[in-house]
C-alpha cells in the first residue's frame, strides 16, 4: 500500500529532513573541530549552496543594499543568531537530547512572542494571552522539559556535566527565543509586505543567502566573543572558569 502526502505538507517535511540532518551535523562538527570552526563552515557552504540553486535556477543573487531595509536586517541577524547559540549550546551539551528539549522552547517563545503589541499595521494574532488550546499544549511542553531535565536527571550527576549542561541549556534556550523570533520576521514580511531594493518581496532563498552573508561578515567579532570563559561562575562573578566553549572535547 502506497502512501500519498499531502502536497501542502511536502515542503514541512522537507524542511525537517534538512534541519534533522543540518543540526547532527552542527553537533558533531562542534565536539570535533570546535564552535568558531564550525560557525565559519556552516556559512560558507550555506552560501556556495545559495549560489548553486541560483545558478541552477538562473537567477542573479539579490543586491546586498537589502541589508538596509530593516526588516531583511532583523532577520538576517536573526539568523544568524540561532546558529551561533546552537553551535554553543551542542558544543559544551553532554548530550543531544538534552539541548534539543530546550530547544522546543521555540514554540512557547512565539506563542509569546505572537501576542505581544508590536507596532504593525495588521496585528500578529488576535487571541488572548491564555488561548486556551495554544496555551494548554505549551504548558505541556514545558511540564514535558521539566521532567525530563529536573525529575530524569541522575541523582549524583557529575559537576563538570552539570555545569556544562547548564551552559548548553542557556545556550539552547536563547538559540529558541532566536529562533522564534526569525519565524515570527516572516510572518511579518507578509504581513507588512516588505519589499527589498528591487521593489519585489524576497523569497525564503533570498534571505536565507543574506543571513549567510551577514553571519560571515560578523565572523571575526564571534571569534572574538568565544575567546571568553561562559560558564556560571561568568554570570555571577565567582569561582574558578571553566574550560573556554569552542575547545575540543576532552581538552583540560
Amino acid at each position: 500500500m502506497s502512501v500519498r502526502i499531502d502536497p501542502g505538507v511536502r515542503p514541512a517535511i522537507l524542511a525537517a529532513l534538512y534541519l534533522a540532518f543540518a543540526e547532527l551535523g552542527l553537533f558533531e562538527a562542534a565536539a570535533i573541530l570546535g564552535a568558531f570552526p564550525t560557525y565559519v563552515a556552516r556559512f560558507v557552504i550555506m552560501t556556495i549552496a545559495c549560489y548553486a540553486v541560483f545558478a541552477w535556477l538562473r537567477q542573479r543573487a539579490p543586491s546586498l543594499r537589502n541589508l538596509t531595509v530593516l526588516p531583511y536586517l532583523i532577520r538576517s541577524v536573526l539568523f544568524a543568531t540561532t546558529t551561533v547559540l546552537l553551535i554553543l549550546a551542542f558544543s559544551a551539551s553532554p548530550s543531544l537530547n538534552h539541548t534539543y528539549t530546550i530547544f522546543m522552547l521555540h514554540i512557547a517563545a512565539s506563542y509569546m512572542i505572537a501576542r505581544l503589541p508590536l507596532p504593525l499595521r495588521v496585528p500578529l494574532t488576535k487571541g488572548r494571552l491564555w488561548d486556551l488550546p495554544f496555551a494548554l499544549a505549551v504548558a505541556m511542553l514545558l511540564t514535558g522539559i521539566y521532567l525530563y531535565h529536573a525529575v530524569g536527571a541522575a541523582p549524583e550527576a557529575d559537576p563538570r556535566a552539570t555545569a556544562d549542561g547548564v551552559r548548553a541549556a542557556l545556550f539552547a534556550a536563547l538559540a529558541a527565543l532566536s529562533f522564534a523570533a526569525s519565524n515570527i520576521m516572516a510572518t511579518v514580511f507578509d504581513r507588512e509586505d516588505v519589499r527589498g531594493v528591487e521593489g519585489r518581496p524576497l523569497s525564503s532563498l533570498e534571505v536565507t543567502y543574506l543571513g549567510s552573508i551577514v553571519a560571515l561578515l560578523a565572523a571575526p567579532l564571534i571569534a572574538i566573543v568565544l575567546q571568553a570563559p561562559v560558564t556560571p561562575e561568568a554570570f555571577t562573578g565567582s569561582g574558578a572558569g571553566l574550560p573556554v566553549l569552542g575547545s575540543r572535547r576532552g581538552d583540560a
